[in-house]
């Protein structure tokens, strides 16, 4: 299990925009997430699935759908 980011919004009841933490260089590609992977908080409970990747290449936004 790797820490995706931080929670920047809440878009809705259920949808949350988040910040990724590593900034990546250039050349490596292949690290992100992969859409439809669990999200969870710090208590290891399961709040919702990235629907979305979006923003630059080198430090990316998700955007995570709610159970």
């Amino acid at each position: 299990m790797k820490r995706l980011g931080t929670v920047l919004h809440r878009s809705g009841v259920r949808n949350l925009i988040i910040r990724g933490d590593e900034v990546k260089p250039d050349n490596v590609s292949g690290s992100l997430p992969k859409l439809n992977s669990v999200v969870v908080d710090k208590a290891l409970n399961r709040i919702g699935t990235i629907v979305s990747v979006f923003g630059p290449v080198n430090h990316p936004y998700f955007f995570s759908e709610g159970l």
